[in-house]
C-alpha cells in the first residue's frame, strides 16, 4: 500500500457520512453478536460440530460409483460453469456507459463515496464499496471481475448445499436453471449491480440458517447476523424480507408458547431462545432509523414520478419480455 492509497483511506473514513454510518453499522452488529454469545455460552453444543458443505459426500461417492450418467452430467456442468466464467471475463472492461464510477473514481485513485442520496431517496451505503478495497491492490478490469467470479463459485457451492435433499443429478439441473435466469445472469455479468451481492449474502444467510437448525452452533448464528447486516445496506426493500421472515417466526412462536401467560416468567427464556429472530429485527430497525434519518423530508424527484406515465399493463409486458419466468 503506497502513501496515496493510505491517505485516500484516511480521507474516506473521515467523511462525516461515512464515519457515522460505519460506527452505527459496526456497533449494532457487535451488540447483536455479543448477546448471541452470552445466550449461547451455556449451550452444550460444540462450535466444532459443523459439517462440510457437501455433508452427503458418502452418498455422492456411492452415486458416482453406480451411475455413469452422473459423471457425464457433472462434467457437463463443470464445462458450463467454465464457459460461464469465460464469458464474464471476455472483453472485461469499463466501457459500459454506467461504469463511470470506476473511470472517474477507482482508476484515478479515488474512493467511490457511499451512495447515500437523500434527494433521490437512495440509501445503499455498501454499493460498490468492495471495489474501493480492490483498487488498492489492482486497477485492471480483470481484478474487479475476479471478485464476481469468487462470489459466483461460492454461491454455486452454497446452492448445491441448500437445495432440497434430492439426488445430486437433480441438484445440478436446478443449479443450471438458477444460473441461466436473467435476474442471476445480469448481476454477475455486470459489476455495477448490487443484486449480485444480495444473491451472494442471501445464499450465505440460507446456508447458515439451515446449518443452525441442524447443529445449533454459535458460528452459524453469527454468520446469519453478518450476512443480514450486509444484505440490509445494498437495497432498501431487503428489510421487508428480513422483518417479514423474523417477525412471522416470532409471532408463531409466541402463539405456540402462549407467551401472554406469565409473561415475566417466560420473557427471558423467550428472548434467549428466539434471539435469532429478535436480532434480525433489531438490525432491521437500526436500518430503518438510518434510512429515515438520512432521507426524511429531503426526497425531491423520485423514480416513481419519472415513470408515472407508464401504465401497469406496459410495465407488466416489459417484465414479460425481460424475464418470462
Amino acid at each position: 500500500m503506497n502513501d496515496t492509497n493510505f491517505s485516500e483511506i484516511i480521507n474516506y473514513l473521515q467523511r462525516d457520512t461515512h464515519r457515522e454510518f460505519l460506527t452505527v453499522w459496526i456497533i449494532s452488529l457487535t451488540i447483536v453478536i455479543v448477546f448471541a454469545v452470552i445466550f449461547y455460552s451455556n449451550n452444550s453444543t460444540s462450535l466444532k460440530q459443523g459439517t462440510s458443505i457437501f455433508n452427503q459426500s458418502n452418498n455422492i461417492s456411492q452415486n458416482f460409483s453406480k451411475n455413469y450418467f452422473l459423471y457425464l452430467e457433472s462434467i457437463c456442468f463443470l464445462i458450463f460453469v467454465g464457459v460461464y466464467i469465460y464469458l464474464i471475463f471476455n472483453k472485461a472492461e469499463f466501457a459500459y456507459y454506467d461504469n463511470s464510477q470506476f473511470t472517474f473514481f477507482s482508476l484515478q485513485g479515488r474512493f467511490y463515496n457511499m451512495p447515500i442520496s437523500p434527494e433521490l431517496g437512495i440509501f445503499w451505503p455498501l454499493w460498490l464499496q468492495e471495489y474501493n478495497i480492490i483498487s488498492i491492490f489492482s486497477k485492471i478490469p480483470l481484478a474487479y471481475y475476479s471478485f464476481s467470479i469468487f462470489q459466483l463459485l461460492v454461491t454455486i457451492l452454497l446452492c448445491l448445499s441448500i437445495l432440497p435433499q434430492i439426488k445430486l443429478s437433480h441438484k445440478i439441473i436446478l443449479a443450471t436453471l438458477i444460473l441461466t435466469i436473467p435476474s442471476f445472469v445480469v448481476p454477475f455479468f455486470g459489476i455495477i449491480y448490487p443484486e449480485r451481492n444480495i444473491i451472494f449474502w442471501l445464499a450465505i444467510f440460507i446456508f447458515c440458517l439451515e446449518k443452525l437448525e441442524k447443529h445449533k452452533s454459535l458460528i452459524y448464528l453469527c454468520g446469519i447476523f453478518i450476512a443480514t447486516q450486509f444484505l440490509l445496506y445494498y437495497k432498501e426493500p431487503i428489510f421487508l424480507l428480513i422483518v417479514g421472515f423474523a417477525g412471522s417466526r416470532l409471532i408463531i412462536t409466541a402463539f405456540n408458547d402462549q407467551l401472554w401467560y406469565k409473561v415475566q416468567e417466560r420473557i427471558f427464556g423467550f428472548v434467549k431462545n428466539n434471539w435469532l429472530d429478535l436480532g434480525l429485527i433489531i438490525l432491521s430497525l437500526v436500518f430503518i432509523y438510518l434510512y429515515i434519518s438520512n432521507t426524511y423530508g429531503k426526497v425531491g424527484i423520485s423514480y416513481a414520478v419519472r415513470i408515472a406515465r407508464d401504465s401497469r399493463l406496459s410495465t407488466f409486458i416489459d417484465y414479460l419480455k425481460a424475464n418470462p419466468i
